[in-house]
């Protein structure tokens, strides 16, 4: 009799420690199942004579959530979608049915991926006793793969284990993940400091130097130079490199360049230090720096051609043959004579000069010459 007793005791003992061990499993215990296809589009209140007159546009591949033996999971959703079934229902006290896409149990509800698609998607952990319970949600980090807790400004607070829904301390950094974190500030602990912005596509005329990302996750500037006509002309650094504020005559505007146009210019002498020479019969002057055209639009390009008013507009060696009581001249090379008041001048660039005679003898030293217009 005591045999029996004993071994009924093990019997029962052996059942209890069997059934805790499977609880202990299934206390941890959810799944995605298997793929459905759920529809984005449902026609409430149609008349219908079967569920899929009521429902459109399918998504394969979808998930719910279910119960499991063993085992968390983590889904990524994929939005809210409609169930194929049991939606188009009898109206109460007539034979017409309708589709019921607005009662609660046939609504779109959140449906599920195994694999996420992009950074900040919204990941779930579920775990629990046959129902599944949310263990905690978060976002989607492709920086290893993980589901993170943001914090209130952007960082890595948490991660969170998709084995069984606990925590690991997050590196602080600010992620993308999260919500209005700057793209920049990606993987940047707050306060660290971070690349020069040197004439961005959407701001080609800005220059934003000494950047560091603040405590909010957000990019800040110690410094931002715009170009503009009062900085024409002007050099700046940024990111290595050397940047020029110039006109885009093209786009009509200013920005900043690494490689501005070789007659681009501000003044004349812009021109005359790229040697951007005139055309024609003005092929031996220099151009002169045309602000704006005839219309009043800004230019800044070498491209006044006029005549000269002094040797300087000149090419090297010419000079501006400028007479009495003209306001302007023509640039003629080196060898030119002009005679004027019983005089012969000779244009010997850097000078025009005069020996005092009516014809000036080639094979004589030429004395006591007077300087008019030169150029260097």
């Amino acid at each position: 009799m005591v045999h029996r007793k004993v071994v009924m005791y093990s019997l029962t003992l052996f059942v209890a420690l069997g059934t805790c061990l499977i609880l202990s499993g299934v206390s941890n215990a959810c799944s995605l199942g298997l793929p459905t296809t759920f529809y984005s589009n449902c026609n409430n209140g149609m008349e219908c004579n079967s569920d899929y007159d009521c429902v459109s546009d399918p998504q394969s591949g979808l998930y719910d959530w279910g119960w499991d033996l063993g085992r968390c999971q983590i889904g990524y959703y994929a939005g809210n979608f409609y169930p194929s079934s049991g939606i188009c229902i009898p109206e109460t006290g007539l034979q017409t049915k309708y589709c019921a896409c607005s009662v609660i149990v046939f609504n779109s509800l959140r449906r599920w991926t195994l694999n996420p698609s992009y950074e900040g998607q919204t990941c779930e952990v579920k775990c629990g006793t046959i129902i599944c319970q949310t263990s905690d949600e978060g976002r989607y980090d492709d920086e290893g793969g993980k589901c993170i807790r943001c914090s209130n400004y952007g960082s890595e607070y948490w991660i969170i284990d998709p084995t069984d829904g606990g925590y690991d301390v997050g590196d602080g950094a600010c992620d993308a993940a999260c919500p209005n974190v700057a793209s920049k500030c990606d993987e940047i602990v707050p306060g660290a400091s971070i690349s020069d912005s040197c004439a961005p596509a959407n701001n080609p005329d800005k220059l934003y130097l000494g950047r560091t990302c603040d405590s909010n996750c957000q990019v800040q500037s110690a410094n931002t130079y715009t170009c503009d006509s009062s900085q024409c002309g002007i050099i700046r650094r940024c990111g290595g490199l050397d940047y020029m504020c110039a006109y885009d005559i093209v786009q009509g505007g200013w920005y900043w360049t690494t490689q501005a146009s070789k007659t681009f210019c501000c003044n004349d002498q812009n021109c005359k230090d790229n040697g951007i020479y005139c055309s024609g019969t003005l092929s031996n002057r220099y151009a002169g720096c045309k602000i704006t055209d005839d219309y009043g639009n800004p230019v800044y390009t070498c491209t006044k051609c006029d005549p000269c008013v002094t040797g300087s507009d000149c090419g090297p060696g010419n000079c501006c043959d400028i007479q009495a009581g003209q306001p302007t001249g023509n640039c003629v090379g080196k060898g030119t004579i002009y005679n004027s008041g019983g005089k012969s001048y000779l244009c010997d660039p850097p000078e025009w000069e005069s020996d005092g005679k009516v014809v000036i003898d080639w094979l004589k030293p030429v004395m006591n010459f007077i300087v008019l217009q030169s150029t260097l």
